[in-house]
């Protein structure tokens, strides 16, 4: 290339010397040939090959140069970014904010929160310690003061076996009037109910002056699940003859107890020791209560699952459909 521009620029200069020697071939135009050997000089400049990604520079507006000199602070993982409110319709509820605004578009889904440690099932207990619910059920008791019910129960120990070292802390009335009692080690619960609930019932009769007819049911405190099940016959129509309870009050209730373990699959996930409950006041005469036409029956289940089929199915007393629902405590009466 670089012999055949020199070799053009002599033949240039030749034809440039016989133009101004002769005039009589000054008619030859050598403009094309200039402009081929311009051609051929800018080829042979050497060409500085720009910088790798490199972006050429755009004028900045001064209005947002504080803006770009600004710091970016990367955003947190799983973060999402803040979206600017409008004033006028930031009260929208979560269904209008996230409905498509074009024909096609899909709408904003909430971030999956990620599960911690605290999401894990904390078991129920008070570390060091375990606690025993004690239901004297309608009964009336005569409550002690409770280091003295505590000190009964710890002289206990000698009929115990020597393998199973445990001792009871604390034994509270709650406003239900069920009895409390707190154990150490919490591992020794289980061996209590199994081998020693006989004679743990038998001393709180003596100390609270029970009626050896009024049943006591003991058992661990754990997270129940009761439900209440509605309008189980007693006296359809308010019958003269007193309708299924006109036999005897304690007959009723043996039908119940029948009716609700023969005829109903869910009552075998009852605890044995959970039995059902009347739903009856305390203060009640059992005439006035032979009256009514319908009774209501509670019942707890330690996994909630069997507690979500009772509510969702009902039951069957009496060959009557009665519907379930979850329990819910009444507040107690302020005393006056």
């Amino acid at each position: 290339m670089e012999l055949l521009t020199s070799q053009l620029e002599i033949v240039l200069k030749t034809l440039e010397t016989m133009i101004q020697s002769k005039p009589d071939i000054a008619q030859i135009d050598l403009s094309q040939t200039r402009q081929v050997l311009r051609r051929l000089d800018d080829c042979l400049k050497p060409r500085v090959a720009p910088e790798r990604n490199q972006v050429p520079h755009a004028k900045l507006n001064p209005a947002t140069l504080d803006d770009c000199l600004k710091p970016r602070v990367a955003p947190e993982r799983n973060q999402v970014p803040h979206a600017k409110l409008n004033p006028a319709t930031s009260t929208k509820s979560y269904a209008e904010a996230t409905a498509p605004t074009t024909k096609g578009s899909k709408p904003q889904q909430r971030p999956t929160p990620q599960k911690t440690n605290t999401d894990k099932q904390i078991p129920h207990g008070r570390g060091n310690f375990s606690r025993l619910i004690v239901d004297f059920g309608e009964g009336e008791v005569k409550r002690r003061l409770p280091s003295s019910i505590r000190n009964r129960l710890n002289a206990l120990k000698a009929p115990y076996s020597d393998s199973l070292r445990f001792q009871f802390s604390g034994a509270e009335f709650s406003r239900h009037g069920k009895l409390i009692l707190t154990v150490t080690p919490p591992s020794a619960v289980a061996s209590v109910l199994r081998e020693h609930q006989s004679s743990i019932i038998s001393c709180l009769r003596n100390a609270l002056e029970i009626p050896d007819d009024n049943p006591i049911l003991m058992y661990p405190d754990r997270p129940w699940h009761r439900v209440v099940i509605h309008k189980i016959p007693l006296n359809p129509k308010g019958r003269k003859d007193g309708g299924y309870a006109g036999n005897g009050w304690d007959d009723y209730l043996e039908t119940i107890h029948r009716e609700w373990t023969e005829y109903n699959p869910v009552a075998k996930f009852v605890p044995t020791f959970a039995r059902e409950r009347l739903l009856v006041p305390k203060s009640a005469p059992i005439e006035v209560l032979k009256a009514r036409e319908s009774i209501s029956l509670c019942v707890a289940f330690e996994d909630v699952k069997h507690a979500r089929r009772l509510i969702q199915e009902g039951a069957f007393f009496l060959g009557t459909h009665c519907r379930a629902s979850p329990y819910r405590p009444r507040a107690p009466r302020p005393r006056d």
